[in-house]
């Protein structure tokens, strides 16, 4: 998570300092609209008309809101670190209809799927400061992300409203784990006791049973009037894209939050 921190003392010694701190503080809440978007593939089910696979959608529109933290220092100006985490959360249900042709026969589908995401991460990452001027600031890191994801999706297939010939499937998970995550930062000095600065973070798991990837960005601005306390605002987009591979079947998650978060901070 990217905080623009900037202050000083009178504008003279504001120009001379770096961007980059030796420690800052910061934790606001973060005000999201979410939409979470499913989709659950199934598996045949038994009987005598049961035929292929179908597939079930939602899509669901929600105002959350959660707490974000972040801590970061740096050695030098040039090496730097950082431990950060945030929460997000979903669920949407669905439903859908065809009309098929089976040699001689009409026959109507009925698709019906709901599910939930609930995600809690934090992160602790390395950056190396590439750039550390009065004016402008930049960073390229890596780190890992410890994540804690429950998630559940579950859907059913109809054939003419027939028990027999219907399918349905779920895909039930509570994982934690490690992930890999790239970040960048950049920051720019807009005046004497305001800093502008973008960040980016991407994680990625490609192989197992749950795989995806997820990328938080945001934009920000930060008011610095104290050598140590300042407020900044910040526009952050979380988006997640998550798949499971289950018996029953293949479900896939996509969680997109965006919103406004005010932020507290403190730096020295």
């Amino acid at each position: 998570m990217m905080v623009v921190a900037f202050g000083s003392c009178g504008d003279a010694a504001a120009k001379e300092r770096n961007l980059v701190d030796r420690l800052r503080i910061a934790v606001g809440p973060y005000r999201a609209d979410s939409t979470l978007g499913l989709r659950l593939a199934l598996e045949p089910g038994a009987g005598p008309d049961a035929i292929e696979p179908g597939s079930a959608s939602g899509r669901l529109r929600e105002r959350t809101s959660t707490w974000r933290w972040d801590v970061a220092g740096s050695v030098s100006g040039t090496h730097g670190w950082r431990v950060g985490g945030f929460g997000v959360a979903g669920a949407a249900s669905g439903s859908a209809s065809r009309l098929l042709q089976l040699d001689d026969r009409e026959l109507q589908f009925e698709a019906d799927a709901s599910g939930s995401l609930d995600l809690d991460a934090h992160s602790v990452s390395y950056a190396w400061w590439f750039a550390n001027s009065p004016t402008v600031a930049a960073s390229a890191g890596v780190g890992l992300l410890r994540f804690g994801l429950k998630t559940q999706v579950e859907g059913r297939i109809s054939v003419d409203g027939d028990a027999s010939g219907s399918a349905s499937g779920s895909a039930r998970s509570a994982v934690a784990g490690w992930a890999p995550v790239l970040r960048f930062e950049y920051l720019r000095r807009l005046a004497p006791q305001w800093t502008g600065g973008i960040d980016l973070a991407w994680v990625r798991k490609p192989s197992g049973s749950l795989s995806g990837q997820a990328i938080d960005a945001g934009v920000g601005i930060e008011w610095q009037p104290t050598a140590h306390l300042g407020l900044a605002l910040r526009y952050t987009l979380i988006d997640l894209d998550l798949r499971y591979a289950r018996s029953g079947g293949i479900a896939k998650l996509g969680l997109r939050t965006h919103g406004p978060q005010l932020l507290a901070t403190w730096r020295m």
